[in-house]
């Protein structure tokens, strides 16, 4: 199928010109393509040890790899089984960030996905010294063909196996955002405290399972916030459920892979957050 008779790759914005950090999708993604999310999802997959933690950017740069290397860092602390899935087929970088080598990654899947497994995971997987597992994107152009909506699902739920997972959605192909949404215990939606970022937060959060969403406020943007937490609520429809400070330094060295105890700022704010929502104690 050609790209310009695909329906998806249609639908899908150039981000040529966005941060590295985080893709957006145009609006006619969100209000089409992100359809309400199955329900039943534990019936599926009784077996699951941990949750799974989607983290979604509302607009460009908005700090989603961030937070989501925060979040399994945070949970790495608290015991082995923490996978962070680098979901950007063709962008992700994850491997430049922790200073890892790619000599595996996501792309040795392909050849199994029928059949996959999380034995196969722990193949291509790498153990970085922080306890986070990560499965890394092959960043090549086309990657991301050879992995269809299904293919995500059974990804997440085997890694799920072996304990939590945070996955990156970044700059993914509009299919995979919506299959890994569907089978995710949280979606945390990360936004500036702008208008535009009220208005592309509810879009996202009205097309993702009720009751798993979680509004943040980024501080990373660099822009002055044009809403109050209060007033963003209100123009999003939804709860503010964490409001992150400004620390370009402390955010570089979440997307390091480097944690550093804190009683405040980002790393605080995160770790408090996953005792207190995910209910896992640090």
């Amino acid at each position: 199928m050609s790209a310009t008779n695909d329906p998806w790759q249609a639908l899908i914005v150039d981000d040529a010109d966005l941060p590295e950090e985080v893709g957006e999708w145009s609006d006619d993604v969100v209000t089409t393509v992100l359809p309400l999310a199955p329900t039943g999802r534990d019936d599926a997959w009784p077996d699951r040890e941990g949750r799974v933690v989607v983290v979604l950017g509302a607009t460009g740069g908005a700090g989603a790899t961030t937070v989501a290397c925060g979040l399994a860092l945070a949970l790495a602390r608290s015991g082995p089984g923490t996978t962070l899935i680098d979901l950007d087929f063709e962008f992700g970088d994850t491997h430049e960030r922790w200073d890892v080598p790619r000599h595996r990654t996501l792309a040795d899947l392909v050849p199994v996905l029928g059949e996959l497994r999380p034995a196969h995971l722990d193949l291509v997987g790498y153990a970085h010294p922080s306890g986070v597992d990560l499965c890394l994107s092959p960043a090549q152009h086309g990657a991301s063909g050879d992995w269809g909506g299904d293919d995500v699902t059974t990804l997440l739920s085997c890694a799920a196996r072996r304990g939590p997972v945070v996955v990156d959605v970044g700059r993914a192909a509009v299919h995979h955002m919506v299959a890994a949404c569907a089978v995710a215990d949280t979606v945390i939606v990360l936004s500036p405290a702008t208008l535009r970022g009220a208005r592309r937060t509810r879009e996202l959060a009205d097309r993702c399972p009720t009751g798993r969403v979680r509004v943040m406020l980024s501080g990373s943007t660099g822009s002055r916030p044009e809403l109050s937490s209060r007033a963003f609520a209100a123009a999003c429809g939804r709860p503010v459920d964490v409001a992150l400070p400004t620390d370009r330094r402390e955010a570089t060295q979440l997307r390091s892979g480097i944690w550093r105890t804190s009683r405040r700022g980002v790393q605080h704010q995160i770790a408090a957050f996953v005792e207190t929502d995910l209910h896992v104690a640090r």
